[in-house]
């Protein structure tokens, strides 16, 4: 397994969260053979757990970006967001995959791409706010993931008991969520 780890030459590396912290923060890419397909979870866990290793020699890192999804953690929040994961707990959605609001209101993953191929796009009105479609989403992205993506349509059934359907959109390389 490859990781292209960069951040802590002087000056800012392309893709850096932050030019004030060069030299500072591990950027966390997937090598050229990940990046080429969906990366299966058993790899991906894999991944965060040598960056957890590589923690504890790396003296001046104050953080981790993950590119993916546009995030970027304090040590202890990385620590936090991915050790369990390594020890075999869950798998921490919310690290992993960014949720952005679109200017219609949808919602739109971010970060899910390198993972299964496809990120997901929840249409807007679904949900009375963004708290409630982050729950529901999480949910949504962590059962794609464990199946390893999604080739067909599937109903699923919201915690308010309303059905949702989630349809794979080759064309626009995405899964879309609607009622």
């Amino acid at each position: 397994m490859s990781l292209d780890l960069c951040g802590f030459a002087e000056g800012a590396p392309a893709g850096s969260p932050d030019p004030a912290v060069a030299g500072e923060t591990m950027i966390l890419r997937l090598g050229p053979h990940l990046r080429s397909s969906p990366t299966p979870l058993p790899v991906v866990r894999q991944f965060f757990a040598g960056a957890l290793d590589l923690l504890g020699v790396l003296d001046n890192c104050l953080q981790v970006h993950w590119p993916p999804a546009g995030k970027t953690f304090s040590l202890g929040q990385f620590e936090a967001a991915f050790s369990g994961w390594r020890d075999g707990g869950d798998m921490p959605v919310e690290a992993l995959v960014a949720l952005e609001t679109l200017d219609d209101g949808a919602f739109e993953t971010r970060g899910l791409k390198p993972l299964i191929g496809k990120e997901m796009v929840i249409a807007s009105g679904l949900f009375a706010d963004a708290g409630e479609a982050r729950r529901v989403a999480d949910r949504l992205i962590r059962h794609v993931l464990l199946m390893g993506g999604l080739q067909s349509e599937e109903i699923f059934t919201g915690l308010d008991g309303r059905t949702m359907r989630i349809t794979p959109d080759e064309a626009a390389g995405v899964l879309k969520v609607q009622r």
